[in-house]
């Protein structure tokens, strides 16, 4: 699941509706990884945010951080 959302947003077909892009699709991998993680609903998505570096003003520290580690450890077991 974690490939087809970073494929996705690789390509830049997050932000186009289909059938010009892919973001139904891309929302609904986001929703079942999201799922799959047994992150509630209030957690960031991990391809939301970057792999490292601080959040943003407006984001809560510890769900970004928790992002972060996430997506870290999905792009690690990607690589595998």
């Amino acid at each position: 699941m974690w490939r087809l959302v970073k494929e996705i947003y690789d390509a830049g077909a997050d932000a186009e509706w289909e059938p010009s892009g892919r973001r139904r699709e891309l929302r609904d991998a986001e929703v079942e990884l999201h799922a799959l993680l047994g992150l509630s609903p209030w957690h960031y998505q991990v391809g939301w945010v970057s792999s490292g570096g601080p959040p943003e003003k407006w984001e809560d520290p510890k769900r970004h951080e928790l992002a972060q580690q996430l997506r870290r450890a999905l792009e690690a077991a990607a690589e595998l």
